[in-house]
C-alpha cells in the first residue's frame, strides 16, 4: 500500500543505511525510534546518534505531524544503498 495520507500514522521502514552513520532530531513532535533492539521515545529538541550499519527505525508517536532532521557523515551519503529490511509501502 502506498505511504498513508495522514501523515500522523506515519511508519518507517526498518533500514540499514550502508557506509553512513545518522544524528537524528524531531524538530515537531515525538518520534518512537527502534535503534537495534532498543525502543524510546524521542523528544523535540533531542537527538540520538545511530551508528554505521544499525538498523533502525521512526514512527510518529503523537497526534501532530512528526518533523525530523538528520545529519548524516560518512564515506558515502547516496540514497542507493539503502537497505529495507521491512518495507510496509513496497518500495
Amino acid at each position: 500500500p502506498p505511504p498513508p495520507r495522514d501523515r500522523e500514522q506515519a511508519v518507517f521502514d526498518v533500514v540499514g543505511e550502508g557506509p553512513r552513520a545518522i544524528a537524528a532530531q524531531p524538530v515537531v513532535g515525538k518520534a518512537r525510534v527502534t535503534l537495534g533492539d532498543e525502543t524510546f521515545l524521542l523528544e523535540q529538541n533531542r537527538s540520538t546518534f545511530i551508528p554505521i550499519g544499525t538498523r533502525h527505525r521512526s514512527e510518529n508517536s503523537g497526534k501532530i505531524t512528526l518533523q525530523m532532521t538528520e545529519m548524516q557523515s560518512g564515506s558515502y551519503l547516496g540514497e542507493d544503498n539503502i537497505v529495507r529490511f521491512e518495507d510496509k509501502y513496497r518500495r
